[in-house]
C-alpha cells in the first residue's frame, strides 16, 4: 500500500514493486467482488495464466501541479482492459478483442485519463486479461510528454512503413522487368514483415482492421510462419541452395516442417510452449550455415545476404529475450525488429543489385573469352595462310631457278608451264567437284535412308551446321514475315534471327519448325527425324537412345512429335511415308 509520488518528472515505467496483484482464475469476478485483502505483493507483470483475469492495485499521491494525467498500457495485445478509481469504472471495457472505437484515445496503445486529487492518496484498480504472453506494465505521463512521445513514435513508424512500401514497389517493378522470381519472393517477404509489425505495434488494428478485432489474433499467430516461409523461398532462390548445397536445403525443409507441425499443434490442439521459439530459429540458422558454405565456394553474392541475415538474427534474439526474460520495453527493445528489418531489407536489396552486377561481370568475362578465342582462330588462320604463301614463293623460286638452268628450252618450258597450270586448275576443279559429289552422295544416302549415324554426323557435326542448313531450307526463296507478310528484314545481334523491317517482329530460324524449343543437340534431333521417316530400317527406341547417347524419354518424346507431324501432313496429302525427312521441318 505504499503510494507512488506523482511528480512533474514522473515519466518512467510505474514500478511493479508498488503494485499488488490478485489473479482471478475464474476470470468472471467484478470489482465489487474483489476486496483489498485478496491482493498480494506483485512479482510479475506478465500473464502466465491466459484464462485468468489479473487485478492490479496501486496508490497514487499526486504531488504535481497537474490534476490530469494519462496512464498508458504499452502492449496492444491485451484482450480486456478495465480501469477503476476506487469503485468507479473510469473507462468503457476495451482491449484487442473489442473494436478500436472502444478506446478513449485514438492511439495504438491503451490510454486513459486519470485525475488524482492533489496531495491525496488515491487507490486505483485495473483488470487485465489476455490470451497472449502480454506485458501488463504501464507508464504515467503528462499530456505534454504523451504528445511529444506519440508524435515521435508515429513519425518513426511512418518512416518505417514508407521505406518498406518503397522497397516492395521498387522490387515488384524489377520483377516485372527482369522476370526473376527472387524479386517476387523478396516482395512477399517484405509484405509478411510489415504484416508482423502491424500486429506487434498495433498500427494494423488502428488503421487497417479497426472493426475486426478477431484479426488481431489471426495476424499475430500466422505472421511468424509466413515470415519464415517467405524468407526461405527468397534465400533459396537468391543463394541457389538447390544448386550449391542440396543436402543443407533438405535439412531446411525438414526443420521448417517440424516447426509448422509444432505451430499447428500449439495453436489448435495443445498449449503454448517456449520450445516453439527454438524450433522457429532452426531453419534460419541452417540457412545461414548454407550461405556460409556457399560463400566459401566463391559465390560472392552470398556475402551481403549473410550480413543482412546477421542483422535480423540479432533482432530476433533481442525480441525473444524481451518476451522470455520480461525485459523492460524501451524504444530500442520494442522496435528492435523494425530497426533490424529495415537494415536487413536495405542490405538484401543491395545484395540483389550485387548479384545482378556479378552476373553481368560473368557474362562479360564469357564474352571476352569468346572474343579471345575468335582472335586466336583468326591468328591461326593468318599463320596458315602465311605458311601457304611462303611455300608458294619457295616453289616459284625453284621454278625460276630451273628455268634459268634450262635457257635453251624456254619455249618448251613455257608450254609445259601452261600445261601444268591448266592441269592444276582442272585438278582443283576436280577436287572441288569430288568433295561436292561426296557430300551429295552422302546426302543422297540420307535421303534414300541408307546412311549410318556416323556418316550422318559428318554432314551435321554440330548445332551451327544444323542451323545453317535450316536457314538455307527456310529462307531459300527469300524472307517473308509470318506476322505481316513483309519481305524485307534486318539482321540482329543474335545469329540466325531476322527482324521484320515493317512490324519489327523477330523470327528465329527454328520458329514454326519441327525443331523449335528443342533442348538437346539439333544433329541428334535431325537423326531422330531421319530414322523415323526411314521405313526400310526399323529401330527400337532403346536402340535409338543408346545409339545417339540421349535419354530414352527425351528420344521417345521427340520421335512421337515427328510421328504426329507425319500423320498431320499425310492426312493433308503433303507427305508420303518414305519421303525425305526434310519435308517435315516446316
Amino acid at each position: 500500500n505504499t503510494p507512488y509520488l506523482l511528480q512533474e518528472e514522473s515519466f518512467e515505467r510505474f514500478p511493479k514493486e508498488l503494485k499488488s496483484l490478485y489473479i482471478d482464475t475464474t476470470g468472471n469476478l467484478t470489482r465489487w467482488q474483489i476486496t483489498d485483502r485478496l491482493f498480494k505483493k506483485n512479482t510479475t507483470e506478465t500473464n502466465p495464466n491466459t484464462e485468468a483475469a489479473h487485478w492490479y492495485k496501486f496508490i497514487i499521491n499526486n504531488k504535481s501541479k497537474s490534476e490530469s494525467w494519462l496512464i498508458e498500457f504499452q502492449d496492444p495485445h491485451i484482450s480486456e482492459v478495465e480501469l477503476y478509481k476506487g469503485n468507479e469504472l473510469i473507462n468503457t471495457t476495451t482491449g484487442s478483442e473489442k473494436p478500436f472505437f472502444t478506446k478513449d484515445y485514438d492511439h495504438k496503445n491503451f490510454v486513459f485519463e486519470i485525475t488524482p486529487p492533489l496531495n491525496q492518496s488515491t487507490a486505483y484498480y485495473v483488470r487485465l486479461k489476455s490470451k497472449y504472453h502480454s506485458d501488463f506494465g504501464f507508464i504515467l505521463k503528462s499530456h505534454k510528454n504523451f504528445t511529444f512521445y506519440s508524435l515521435r513514435e508515429y513519425y518513426f513508424l511512418g518512416m518505417f512503413y514508407g521505406i518498406l512500401a518503397i522497397l516492395a514497389i521498387y522490387n515488384l517493378f524489377l520483377f516485372f522487368s527482369i522476370k526473376e522470381n527472387t524479386y517476387l519472393y523478396y516482395v512477399a517477404y517484405i509484405i509478411c514483415a510489415a504484416l508482423h509489425t502491424f500486429s506487434e505495434d498495433g498500427i494494423g488494428f488502428q488503421y487497417v482492421w479497426p472493426n475486426y478485432p478477431s484479426l488481431n489474433h489471426f495476424v499475430d499467430s500466422f505472421s511468424f510462419p509466413l515470415l519464415l516461409v517467405t524468407f526461405l523461398l527468397y534465400s533459396n532462390s537468391f543463394i541457389e541452395l538447390k544448386k550449391y548445397q542440396p543436402k543443407i536445403r533438405k535439412w531446411i525443409i525438414i526443420s521448417t516442417g517440424m516447426y509448422l507441425l509444432s505451430f499447428i499443434y500449439f495453436n489448435f490442439i495443445g498449449e503454448w510452449h517456449i520450445s516453439i521459439f527454438g524450433l522457429y530459429m532452426i531453419p534460419y540458422l541452417i540457412t545461414y550455415y548454407g550461405a556460409l558454405k556457399i560463400y566459401q565456394k566463391g559465390v560472392k553474392q552470398a556475402r551481403f545476404f549473410m550480413i543482412g541475415f546477421i542483422i535480423i538474427l540479432v533482432s530476433f534474439i533481442v525480441f525473444f529475450l524481451r518476451i522470455l526474460l520480461d525485459l523492460e520495453g524501451t524504444m530500442f527493445t520494442v522496435y528492435i525488429f523494425n530497426f533490424g528489418f529495415i537494415l536487413e531489407a536495405v542490405m538484401l536489396s543491395y545484395a540483389l543489385g550485387d548479384k545482378i552486377k556479378i552476373t553481368k561481370e560473368k557474362s562479360e568475362l564469357a564474352q571476352q573469352k569468346v572474343i579471345l578465342e575468335l582472335e586466336k582462330n583468326e591468328r591461326l588462320k593468318d599463320k596458315v595462310n602465311r605458311e601457304l604463301e611462303q611455300k608458294v614463293r619457295e616453289r616459284t623460286v625453284e621454278l625460276v631457278s630451273t628455268s634459268q638452268d634450262l635457257t635453251e628450252a624456254n619455249e618448251e618450258l613455257a608450254q609445259l608451264r601452261d600445261t601444268l597450270y591448266h592441269m592444276n586448275s582442272e585438278l582443283d576443279k576436280s577436287n572441288w567437284l569430288l568433295q561436292k559429289e561426296i557430300k551429295e552422295v552422302t546426302r543422297s544416302k540420307i535421303l534414300s535412308k541408307t546412311v549410318s549415324y556416323d556418316d550422318f554426323i559428318k554432314i551435321f557435326p554440330d548445332n551451327l551446321t544444323c542451323l545453317k542448313h535450316l536457314e538455307n531450307l527456310k529462307w531459300e526463296k527469300g524472307f517473308k514475315c509470318k506476322k505481316c507478310g513483309h519481305n524485307n528484314y534486318s539482321k540482329t545481334q543474335k545469329p540466325f534471327l531476322r527482324k521484320c523491317s515493317s512490324c519489327k517482329h523477330p523470327e528465329s530460324v527454328t520458329a514454326t519448325t519441327l525443331f523449335h524449343a528443342v533442348k538437346f543437340p539439333l544433329n541428334k534431333a535431325f537423326y531422330i527425324a531421319y530414322m523415323t521417316c526411314d521405313n526400310q530400317k526399323k529401330i527400337t527406341i532403346d536402340e535409338l537412345s543408346e545409339l545417339i547417347d540421349l535419354r530414352r524419354n527425351t528420344a521417345w518424346g521427340f520421335k512421337k512429335k515427328v510421328e504426329t507431324k507425319i500423320e498431320e501432313l499425310n492426312e493433308k496429302g503433303k507427305y508420303r511415308i518414305g519421303e525425305s525427312w526434310e519435308k517435315l521441318i516446316f
